[in-house]
């Protein structure tokens, strides 16, 4: 989700996410995430793909989500470090990342913005 802060007008994208979880040692585990667009209208905010690490507590609240790279797309750059929540279950995963960005509109106009990324995957 992107919300323009002077608008407040604000967009859903459906964006299709893998998380590939390929080392745990306890609570602590890595591997790659890849969020792509499911046409051409979200395709532009949902590129990503990043190597990451993240830690989760012993009752599944996720910790912490370090990726390789700032989330980046096509129309919107991060101006901050994100928030992150989320929860680590036995056969699925959800976390939650909150930033501020810069955004251009479908016309080129740059909005700051406040984005919200939910990567929510199940096991396969």
């Amino acid at each position: 989700m992107v919300r323009y802060r002077d608008s407040g007008a604000s967009f859903e994208y459906a964006c299709e996410t893998r998380l590939n979880i390929q080392t745990q040692n306890g609570g602590t585990f890595g591997g790659f995430a890849e969020v792509q667009g499911a046409n051409t209208n979200s395709d532009r905010q949902c590129d990503y793909f990043a190597a990451f690490t993240a830690e989760m507590s012993s009752d599944g609240a996720i910790k912490s989500f370090a990726p390789d790279r700032t989330y980046r797309t096509i129309d919107c750059t991060s101006v901050s470090n994100p928030t992150i929540s989320g929860t680590a279950g036995r056969t699925s995963i959800r976390i939650v990342l909150t930033d501020r960005a810069t955004c251009k509109d479908p016309v080129g106009q740059p909005h700051d913005a406040d984005r919200t990324l939910t990567m929510s995957v199940i096991e396969r």
